[in-house]
């Protein structure tokens, strides 16, 4: 420190440590020629021969290792630490930090204070586990590999964007929770919400001749109780008051009846129709049943022309109350119990 003019609290050791300093403050500096030729520079800690060599007015440096941060011209960096053998050797930046062995500008260990980063330039391995790499920022996760940590960016970028299976074949799993598509609040096991403007629509296409594009309802064939399978229309909370209306085609496993059923203004079930398996029979439990009228006044309105097709002999088994079109005598005929009779 022979050229020091007014620095304070300077500690140097070494042949030529600090040699330059005038009025720097509170250096310590260990090392021939460390800090060599630091003029006014504070508050550096400096710690190995040629470190921090031509640093000239830099302050706050934690500089540890032969030829650290020696630079190869006249500079000036602050608030850097380096630790290790030549490393930040060409750094003139300042808030660097370098943990290396050599001069290398991709240091092991590579961080900036200004803007709080921090880089591993190599493979970053835990106690136990699977060795890291890098943090990826590749939103595709296309390397599909163990040794990269997509970013938060990345990770919100994948889910929102839409997920292409191209394998051959594939099986999507989900133990548990709702998935939702168009909405962040799904409330079904599948909830698909319209986008803004549009309709909301499924598309089921086999895309191949041959082949039926199907819809498939399964329950177990143990299913006993109310279970079955429904496929339903709701309006609002569907408990059948004005403007909440509800409309469902229903299959009850223990009754084995197919129904298409509805509510009444104060929510109970009403069968509009309903058909048993292994029946070609159509049944309507209540109510009338118009055919070119939606006012129908009886159990069966029908507004226009009915046809009964002729037949040659009387049906068997009659009822009272049986009535067909008879081809031979070309008139209309009754049952009254007893006997067939002619209605003119």
């Amino acid at each position: 420190m022979q050229n020091n003019t007014s620095g304070t609290s300077c500690t140097a050791i070494g042949s030529n440590s600090l040699i330059s300093n005038s009025t720097g403050e509170r250096n310590i500096s260990v090392g021939g020629s460390s800090g060599y030729c630091n003029t006014s520079g504070s508050n550096n800690t400096i710690l190995g021969k040629d470190a921090n060599f031509y640093n000239q007015t830099g302050n706050d440096n934690v500089i540890i290792g032969c030829r650290a941060g020696q630079g190869t011209t006249y500079h000036s960096k602050t608030g850097n630490i380096f630790i290790g053998y030549e490393s930040g050797y060409n750094e003139t930046g300042s808030n660097k930090l370098y943990i290396e062995n050599s001069n290398s500008a991709s240091p092991l260990i590579y961080g900036d204070f200004s803007s709080d980063m921090l880089k591993v330039n190599g493979t970053l391995e835990f106690p136990s586990g699977t060795s890291i790499n890098e943090f990826s920022t590749d939103a595709t996760m296309a390397d599909d590999s163990d040794d990269a940590v997509p970013t938060e960016k990345a990770v919100k970028a994948y889910v929102d964007n839409s997920i292409l299976l191209t394998e051959n074949s594939c099986s999507v799993y989900r133990g548990s929770g709702y998935v939702g598509i168009g909405t962040s609040s799904p409330n079904s096991n599948l909830s698909i919400y319209a986008i803004a403007n549009e309709d909301v629509e499924l598309e089921l296409n086999s895309n191949q001749s041959n082949y039926m594009s199907r819809l498939k309802l399964v329950n177990p064939a143990s299913s006993v109780g109310g279970s079955g399978n429904e496929i339903l229309f709701v309006e609002g909370n569907g408990d059948g008051s004005s403007g909440n209306s509800f409309y469902g085609f229903h299959h009850s496993s223990n009754s084995e009846w197919f129904k298409l059923r509805t509510k009444d203004s104060g929510g109970s079930y009403l069968d509009v129709f309903q058909v048993k398996e292994g029946s070609a029979d159509f049944i309507v439990p209540s109510g009338n049943v118009g055919i070119g009228t939606s006012s129908p006044q009886r159990v069966l309105h029908i507004n226009d022309v009915m046809r009964l097709e002729p037949r040659a002999t009387a049906p068997s088994s009659p009822s009272e109350g049986d009535i067909y079109m008879d081809s031979s005598t070309h008139k209309l005929r009754v049952y009254d119990g007893t006997s067939w009779q002619d209605c003119w």
